[in-house]
Parts: structure tokens; sequence; C-alpha cells
């Protein structure tokens, strides 16, 4: 890869839209003020007069919190009834704390390049993602794509540990597998023995380069004929993803029921609303499996029969944002993306399937619309993904998927 700057397609047609309210940026965030903010903040809003009636007292829990004011809703105090920023209408966006003008754009640094992507927790970046077909392409990246404010990038620098000599190679490898002609789930079980295969060659502790140990390690699953061979196997397989679906309700669960300190967080409406649909306990999650999954299988067959290659599209595009997204050398371990990846394509697609929007059709054995497929689609993944990676309990959940006896329950997350 050149050191020249690029970015994902998408982000050439990205504009901050409004959106839903329950979905916007600007509802149950903690939106944290750099110093100095909130007296810009402040001096900007002084001079408009639709704000002077109780403004002393957002000013003040600026100024004690350091942070952007919410309703009792979980609204910014900002959002106008349009689901616009009212700051940035009315002042203009050189206004905005620095988190506000960010987001969702992230920029990062891989030795000397420069590489934009955005987070999928913003609606409008899904939609564009799951909805365009070329969004995932990488393209040169122009200067007007860059947000105003920008983090320090060095938290990205490579060093010279033998990780990070390699992750070019192998993040282009990763995107290169999720390219090939084969089923999306195929495709992650491929980077599931890729990363199976490099435990103990390359990680965190490696200390000097493993040079043509990599290669001596994953060779034989580049051969375009294995790859055949391995898909035309898999397509034999029964597998079944009965045995995984507790640790995907499990973690609904954490994300909608356990977090407590954020009761304006979208995704405990949605999934409060798939399981009283289903009729489902959040809080007896053997019971839920065994309720939920003959209703998975029924469902997930039927929604394929309809529109396999469509929801197929849905994940492979979401796959090759993660990998370029995600994938830099803060987690050196292969395996840990991997099991990341495969639980948020898991929690997407058990949403997808059963969501009431998308059951309501397939239970009464009907053609689910496109466009309603499209939307709960868009609508669950910047749910799922919003927050997902810093929960303490969320990880304790990941841990057991990585230890190498349980690899091939893990690998069922890829067909579930």
């Amino acid at each position: 890869m050149s050191s020249q700057h690029w970015m994902m397609k998408y982000m050439q047609t990205f504009q901050c839209v409004g959106s839903e309210c329950e979905l916007n940026c600007c509802v149950g965030w903690d939106v944290a003020l750099q110093p100095g903010e909130a007296s810009q903040v402040k001096a900007a809003l002084q001079k408009i007069d639709v704000y002077q009636e109780g403004v002393q007292p957002v000013f003040q829990v600026m100024e004690q919190t350091q942070t952007m004011p919410q309703m009792k809703s979980g609204h910014c105090v900002m959002l106008t009834e349009t689901q616009m920023c009212g700051l940035r209408s009315q002042c203009g966006e050189s206004t905005l704390p620095s988190v506000c003008s960010m987001y969702p754009r992230e920029v990062k640094r891989y030795g000397t390049r420069l590489e934009l992507s955005a987070k999928t927790s913003c609606p409008e970046i899904a939609r564009i993602l799951l909805l365009s077909p070329n969004a995932t392409d990488r393209v040169p990246l122009t200067p007007t794509s860059l947000p105003r404010t920008r983090t320090d990038f060095a938290v990205d620098q490579p060093n010279k540990q033998a990780w990070t000599q390699h992750l070019d190679e192998l993040r282009n490898m990763a995107l290169d597998m999720l390219s090939l002609p084969y089923p999306t789930g195929h495709c992650l079980f491929f980077l599931t023995e890729v990363a199976h295969r490099l435990r103990g060659v390359l990680d965190a502790s490696t200390e000097r380069d493993p040079g043509m140990g990599i290669h001596t390690a994953i060779e034989p699953l580049l051969v375009r004929k294995n790859l055949g061979a391995t898909h035309a196997h898999l397509n034999q397989l029964n597998w079944t993803g009965e045995a995984i679906l507790p640790v995907i309700l499990n973690l609904l669960t954490i994300r909608a029921v356990g977090a407590a300190k954020n009761p304006h967080d979208p995704i405990r409406k949605l999934y409060s609303y798939l399981c009283s649909y289903n009729q489902l306990s959040p809080l007896d999650i053997d019971a839920a499996s065994r309720i939920l999954w003959p209703k998975h299988q029924a469902r997930a067959a039927q929604l394929s029969g309809q529109w396999g290659e469509v929801v197929d599209g849905f994940a492979r595009r979401y796959a090759l944002h993660y990998w370029h997204h995600e994938w830099f050398p803060r987690h050196p371990s292969m395996v840990e993306y991997v099991v990341r990846h495969l639980l948020l394509h898991g929690m997407h697609r058990v949403l997808l399937v059963n969501h009431p929007d998308i059951a309501y059709y397939l239970d009464k054995n009907e053609v689910v619309p496109r466009d309603v497929l499209e939307e709960v689609a868009v609508s669950v993944l910047s749910k799922v993904t919003r927050s997902f990676e810093h929960q303490d309990l969320i990880q304790k959940v990941m841990e057991p998927l990585k230890v190498q006896g349980s690899w091939s329950t893990t690998q069922k997350l890829c067909f579930l």
C-alpha cells in the first residue's frame, strides 16, 4: 500500500443530516467538552435572541460538568424540533464542540498515510454503507473531506513492533478475502482460519519479526483452489447456530438491560420491541434461546429465499467497512478482531431476521417489502454498533470465544 492518503468511498457522499429522534447522534450521548469550549459555546449563544430564555442554567451545567447539557428525554438542549442542531444552524459549524464537529468521521494515521472512515452508529453512514454497492471502495482522500476538528493521530502511529510491520499486508489480505465470489459467511470463515493459524506466530507478544513464519502459517489458505474446496465443503456442512444464539442474546441483554447508566441508549427500545413480539424474557437467556431458535431458523430461510443476495450484500459491506475502519495496532491480535466482528455480525443478523417489522411478513409467509428490509437493516446496524466496544461486561462475554478449545463454536457465528 502506498503512502497516498485514502478514504472509503461512502465518505464522498456523506452529509450530516437530521434523522429520527431515537437515532440522532444528539440523543443519549455524553458530549464531553474540551478546555475552553464551554466558553466558546456560551459566547456564541449569547448573541442569539432565541436562546436567551433559560440560557443561564444551560451555561452553568456546561461549566460545571464540561459536557453539553441534556433534557430529561436524553436530547441535547441544542437539538431543535426538526432534529437539527440549533447551535450549528444559528451560529455556524465553527462553534460546534470538537466531538460534534468530528463525529461520525474518524481519521487515523498509519505511518505517513491518513485514512478517513466513519462510525456506523451514525444512521446516515449506515444507510450509505449498506445501500450503496460501491461504498467500500478505497479512493484517494480529498482534503475537503477531513473534519474541521482532528484528534491526536499519534495514538495510531505504528512503532517497531513485529505486529505493526505486517498490518498493511494482513489487512489487505482480509479485504481481498471478503471480496471473494463466495457467500459472506464463507469469507468470514476463511478469516477465522487465518486468525487461528496466526496464533502464536504474530501477536502483541511477538518480539522478533516472524518473517516467512506468517506466510508458512497461512499460505495454504490463500490458494484459490483450496478456498474453492473449502467453500464447497462448507456448503455440505449442516452447521447450526443454536449453540451460539445464547451468546448473542446475552450480549443484547447486556447492551439493552444492563446499560442502566444510559437509559436513552436506543438499543434498549429495539431489543424490548423484539422480545415483546417474540414473547422472550431477556432475563432468562436459556429459555429465550429455546423459544427464538426455531423461529429464527424458519425466518432466516424465508428471508434468504426472498432477499438472499441483498442481505448478504449488507453483511459483506459491513465486513469490508469493519476491517478497514477497525483494524489498527491498538489491539494487535487478529483473533480479537475476528471475535468482535463475528459478534457484531451475529447481533445484526438476529435482530434483522427477527425484527417485528420483518417477522410480521415472514410469519404470514409474505414477501418483505424492499424498503422495509433496508430501513430495518440500517436502523439495526446503527444501534448495534453504538458504543459496543467499551463495556467491560461485553469483554467478559468475548473472552471464552477467543480460547482455542471453543474456536469451532465461535466459527458458527459466521453462519447464524
